[in-house]
């Protein structure tokens, strides 16, 4: 049975515990950091960010089939321990044996984000109900903001006083615990349409190029 209070209250917390040292924008400034410090070279760097970035394009395009198939929490859980697992690999891995290990940890990191990203929206309205799901929305994206904001700031005073380690260390921590705050998540049971991904496709291609040719040419 599905319970939209309590997971909007759930899902407003949720973001709150995650983003303050995962944040996008804080969590991948440090990385960078962290490999030219190790590396010194801007060549790593750059390989480092498009592996993230790869990951995210691989993310689109296997996250429609993927949530067809699975639904619900589970996803959601097994992404956070993916992330999780990723930074706790870092930790164990010698200074000197992590050079070739980073593009994999950031291609895995960029996946595990756009894939969470992709299961959270897609899922949001089994979640929260019709009347809530607007102010649900809100109170999300303004607690992600406000904890993209102060992540900036935490991590690089954890990073000045404790050291990357440290805080890999806690944001993986913070990840487990986010996965345990999705555990009581109720979902509303739902028919999976079974219409192929390619018929979709080219409807919507239809449908774009005929709104294409609709649209008066400004001269």
């Amino acid at each position: 049975m599905c319970h939209p209070r309590r997971n909007t209250h759930l899902f407003v917390n949720r973001p709150g515990l995650d983003s303050p040292i995962s944040a996008p924008s804080s969590t991948w400034s440090r990385f960078a950091t962290y490999v030219y410090l190790l590396s010194n070279s801007a060549m790593s760097v750059g390989i480092f960010l498009a592996s993230r970035v790869g990951g995210g394009i691989f993310a689109s395009l296997i996250g429609t089939r993927f949530y067809r198939r699975w639904q619900g929490r589970a996803p959601l859980i097994a992404f956070d321990l993916l992330r999780a697992a990723l930074l706790g690999l870092l930790l164990i891995t010698p200074a000197s044996q992590q050079a070739w290990l980073l593009p994999f940890i950031a291609f895995g990191l960029g996946l595990g984000n756009s894939m969470f990203a992709i299961g959270l929206n897609s899922q949001l309205p089994r979640l929260i109900a019709p009347a809530q799901l607007l102010k649900a929305n809100a109170w999300i994206t303004s607690a992600s903001s406000a904890a993209m904001v102060g992540g900036s700031l935490v991590s690089g005073l954890l990073v000045a006083a404790f050291g990357f380690e440290t805080v890999f260390a806690l944001n993986a921590l913070t990840y487990v615990l986010a996965a345990l705050l999705i555990m009581p998540l109720r979902f509303e049971k739902t028919d999976v349409s079974e219409q192929p991904e390619r018929g979709e496709w080219f409807a919507l291609r239809q449908e774009s190029v005929q709104r294409l040719w609709s649209r008066p040419c400004s001269r």
